[in-house]
């Protein structure tokens, strides 16, 4: 039996808790300057992929919030926020290994309050 043979066989998605996820706006503003991305990686460490994703939407790496680490072998799927202030973001991001796209605006930023938990699919060959 052979489980996570590829990265694509571990797969993680974070599920935001209902409160969290009622408070996204379609817009930015004063009461939602925090805009929030899902960020998917693959064969790729949380840090190294956030620290990609704040050079591309104008940010430092600081400056990304996010709920926590995930599997660097696995497929992930979680969200982060940046607070920009120089530049709009772009809807749509990406490097080698990840990409993002803005899911909405919201008044607080990313943590681990804000998360119920992961969802997880695993792939068992040669059984």
């Amino acid at each position: 039996m052979t489980i996570r043979r590829q990265p694509a066989d571990f797969v993680v998605i974070e599920r935001p808790s209902a409160a969290y996820s009622a408070g996204l706006r379609a817009g930015r503003g004063a009461d939602a300057p925090h805009a929030i991305y899902e960020l998917t990686k693959e064969s790729l460490g949380t840090p190294e992929a956030v620290h990609q994703f704040a050079r591309e939407v104008g940010g430092r790496g600081g400056a990304v919030d996010y709920a926590g680490l995930k599997d660097k072998h696995a497929r992930t799927t979680q969200l982060v926020s940046v607070r920009p202030e120089k530049v709009e973001p772009r809807s749509e991001v990406g490097g080698r290994g990840w990409s993002a796209r803005l899911v909405g605006w919201h008044e607080r930023p990313v943590t681990a309050a804000e998360i119920d938990g992961n969802r997880f699919e695993i792939v068992v060959r040669d059984l």
